[in-house]
């Protein structure tokens, strides 16, 4: 067997790289030593345009800490990408370390505070934000049921 050196070397590598599906190469593989936030989404939607915002939050707030892909479900090439991170549903998030492994993944449309707690846990303790992200929604305060006071209906008189 012959070892390929050469332009030859060079040309059937570059055919390799153009064969795969462009999105395999960079998403999951880790070597970017930032973790990733993968959007999985379908165009038009309901629930996707309404985490538009949300996303463009986290991405300016993230920028230079966390690596952001968008995944549109539609396209057939991410079809492989799909099947990997076991995504059936729009939008899926999924939250990769910096070695490329799902640490958690949210369903459907997600709230900020969610997303943002589980891309800052990836961070090494000196990039992450100074406080912990609060969730904006109050829990419901209930007040204790009052004691009733007795009435003379419910004073019981003791026996002998």
């Amino acid at each position: 067997m012959r070892c390929l050196s050469g332009p030859k070397k060079v040309v059937i590598f570059c055919l390799f790289l153009t064969l795969l599906p462009t999105t395999l190469i960079s998403i999951g593989c880790g070597g970017e030593n930032k973790p990733q936030l993968l959007n999985f989404y379908k165009k038009g939607e309901e629930s996707v345009k309404s985490m538009e915002p949300v996303l463009e939050e986290l991405k300016e707030e993230y920028k230079d800490k966390v690596i952001f892909k968008d995944i549109d479900m539609d396209l057939k090439e991410n079809k492989e990408l799909m099947d990997k991170y076991h995504v059936q549903s729009s939008p899926t998030y999924v939250v990769l370390n910096k070695e490329g492994k799902v640490k958690e993944t949210f369903l459907g449309a997600a709230r900020k505070e969610m997303l943002e707690r589980a891309i800052s846990s990836q961070l090494p303790a000196e990039e992450r934000p100074k406080t912990e992200p609060e969730y904006t929604t109050p829990m419901p305060q209930t007040e204790p049921a009052p004691t009733p006071s007795p009435t003379p209906e419910t004073i019981v008189p003791p026996q002998r």
